[in-house]
């Protein structure tokens, strides 16, 4: 009796744990939302703090949109494989640094819309948020400030 009891309740615990890790799988992007929300709290944070200008979080806010819609497009499909699942980390990484760096880069909205303080018109950077314009992050460009 105990040799057909043993090996099915290994066979259970198996069953169980390979159930458990498909469920896991299927809400992965439970994850991946939690932190696009926390993003998208962050830079409204930021403009309510006044410490993003109103340009700065459109331009964050447009980042948003396009990592969602990259997340989109690959779940399409009806998967999100583990290279598409790291491309979403990686681009939610980057705009997770782009938030910091623009809410502490000293630049401050105004009550009129505006901005003060920063580098901004100074020739140090002349509004394009100097150490960016090399290209490598995707719509922060040189020309858009």
């Amino acid at each position: 009796m105990l040799k057909l009891v043993l090996p099915l309740a290994i066979a259970a615990l198996f069953v169980s744990q390979f159930a458990e890790a498909q469920e896991r799988s299927r809400n992965f992007g439970g994850n991946i939302d939690a932190r696009e929300a926390r993003q998208r709290d962050a830079i409204q944070r930021g403009v309510q703090s006044g410490a993003l200008t109103p340009r700065e979080a459109g331009r964050l806010n447009r980042e948003q949109a396009r990592i969602e819609r990259h997340e989109q497009m690959a779940r399409a499909d009806g998967r999100f494989t583990p290279r598409e699942r790291a491309h979403n980390q990686h681009e939610l990484d980057r705009s997770a640094q782009h938030i910091r760096h623009e809410t502490h880069d000293r630049q401050r909205a105004s009550a009129h819309g505006g901005f003060q303080g920063g580098n901004h018109g100074s020739g140090h950077d002349r509004g394009h948020h100097y150490g960016w314009q090399q290209g490598h992050h995707y719509g922060w460009h040189r020309g858009r400030s």
